[in-house]
């Protein structure tokens, strides 16, 4: 038997394939990025990365990137985070925040900073797509320099060619201080 006859499969055994993968546990299922049985409520630094629906650059306009900062100012005070530092981007917003002693977790925090983002989005631009589902955090452990993440944040607008020096960006910054 050649090779390439040995790759070729019967139809019974690719339907035989197709029934096994639909039978797999998590398929057409969204898997979770969140570690199980960690408590997010607790004041680790956490650095998250949110994309825009289709990585669109919404937040090119100064008007909306405006609005995601204020509302970051907003939510992080009333629900007792820490925001380190922030970074709007056209396409994506990092934050490095860590909540504090209010017992709010930071997937509820998370939902709750999209959502208000969003509405406020809609009512300016009428975008109604404006996250990608979920978002991508780090939990920074000991070892891991806080300042590091803070320069590595501040400075994305440079990487990605946007000024020569952060300070030039209007839509980043270090709003608490860190111990």
């Amino acid at each position: 038997m050649s090779f390439c006859s040995a790759l070729a499969l019967s139809r019974a055994e690719k339907v035989s394939m197709k029934a096994e993968t639909l039978n797999y546990k998590t398929f057409r299922k969204q898997r979770s990025t969140r570690l199980k049985n960690f408590d997010y409520s607790k004041p680790f630094a956490y650095f998250i990365t949110i994309c825009t629906q289709e990585r669109q650059p919404h937040y090119a306009n100064p008007a909306v990137a405006r609005v995601v900062m204020d509302t970051i100012r907003e939510i992080g005070s009333n629900y007792g985070y820490k925001i380190y530092s922030f970074c709007v981007m056209p396409d994506h917003l990092h934050i490095l925040v860590s909540p504090s002693d209010s017992g709010t977790s930071l997937p509820k925090f998370m939902q709750i900073l999209k959502s208000k983002i969003a509405v406020l989005i809609l009512k300016q631009t009428g975008i109604n797509q404006l996250w990608q589902k979920s978002y991508y955090e780090h939990i920074l452990r000991k070892s891991e320099d806080l300042l590091e993440t803070v320069n590595y944040i501040l400075h994305n607008p440079v990487r990605k060619g946007l000024v020569e020096d952060y300070h030039e960006y209007a839509f980043c910054g270090v709003l608490d201080e860190f111990e």
